[in-house]
């Protein structure tokens, strides 16, 4: 899931959550969280079903695709065609 990370802030600030409030679920700083949400820390799959089920998702990718549909945005970067 390497798209996940692009998931993150949307997500995390329609919960109304801090990266604060999400460092300290996840046991990390908050630095790490701002890292993991521009794609510089990688996140595990554990940490990303961590994540997704405290957002109240059963799986990653349900969060995933909550976002695809909330947002009509898909996660791979296309190039348009000239």
């Amino acid at each position: 899931m390497e798209d996940f990370y692009k998931t993150l802030r949307p997500i995390r600030t329609l919960r109304g959550m801090k990266q604060q409030e999400l460092a300290f679920l996840l046991n990390v700083r908050q630095q790490s969280i701002s890292k993991m949400e521009i794609g510089l820390i990688k996140i595990s799959s554990q940490t990303a079903k961590k994540i997704a089920v405290h957002f109240g998702f059963e799986t990653k990718e349900d969060m995933l695709n909550f976002y695809m549909s909330l947002f009509n945005t898909p996660l791979e970067n296309k190039k348009e065609h000239e």
